[in-house]
């Protein structure tokens, strides 16, 4: 449980895992850079985004993929941050 509490990972921290998908590679990947760069600007040190990056199939069903995982500790804030980016 230690290890756990020195890297943020649950149950000290809620982690989201974020995932975008796109007919377009291009589109996915400019839009998941503005929406991790939109929450870290609303967020700053009360969120830890790691990645992103394309997931073990990144290329399925017509759609390219990408994935970042959110680590956070405030709920509420991290949600009206997502509601309000896709909105």
């Amino acid at each position: 449980m230690g290890m756990r509490k020195l890297q943020n990972y649950p149950p000290y921290t809620h982690l989201a895992s974020l995932t975008l998908s796109s007919k377009n590679e291009e589109t996915v990947i400019q839009t998941i850079y503005a929406v991790i760069n939109e929450m870290q600007e609303r967020l700053h040190d009360d969120i830890l985004v790691l990645g992103p990056i394309a997931p073990y199939i990144p290329y399925e069903n017509d759609s390219y993929k990408r994935v970042a995982l959110l680590k956070y500790n405030n709920h509420k804030e991290v949600h009206e941050v997502l509601k309000r980016i896709i909105a």
